[in-house]
């Protein structure tokens, strides 16, 4: 199960705690803690996928929670990284540009991406992990792509089988 799932699942991780080690901590506890889960409580899980992912972002925001509490107490203020500005990328079609556009998303819609396209939920079960109406995920989705498209489109190739009006020849 594992090695099947937890790919997707470390992305999601990564795209919350943006930092590898941190995530792959907190992809291995998750699933520490669905090994010791009850099975009454695993028989009851109707969409498993959307669990595991529920669980994976439950664990990595009690992680957030926690050092941002420690590093209160601390009084120590460090400072994220914040991603590049926005810059017109250079090849939309490259894999790391689109990583890099998605996550300058707003945190409530880089999830839902990576929720739909890393870990393949439908938008029903992206409402249940998120905790959020069906519609709103499948509307932040949209608004997500639309800002990644209107972020991108600088750079796109014009598709060569459409005419500048916008008919096909």
């Amino acid at each position: 199960m594992y090695k099947t799932l937890a790919p997707g699942l470390l992305i999601l991780a990564r795209s919350i705690m943006r930092d590898d080690a941190l995530a792959e901590d907190a992809v291995q506890t998750a699933f520490c803690k669905i090994m010791s889960a009850r099975r009454k409580d695993i028989r009851a899980v109707e969409h498993p996928r959307a669990w595991l992912a529920t669980v994976v972002r439950n664990e990595c925001r009690m992680k957030l929670r926690t050092d941002r509490r420690a590093a209160a107490r601390a009084e120590a203020h460090a400072e994220s990284a914040q991603p590049p500005p926005n810059q017109p990328p250079a090849d939309p079609f490259e894999l790391e540009t689109i990583r890099l556009a998605v996550d300058r998303l707003p945190d409530h819609l880089r999830e839902i991406v990576l929720l739909k396209h890393t870990s393949g939920l439908t938008f029903d079960q992206i409402a249940e992990v998120t905790q959020q109406n069906r519609n709103t995920a499948a509307s932040r989705y949209r608004d997500a792509l639309q800002k990644l498209k209107a972020e991108l489109a600088p750079t796109l190739r014009p598709d060569p089988t459409t005419s500048p009006q916008g008919a096909r020849p």
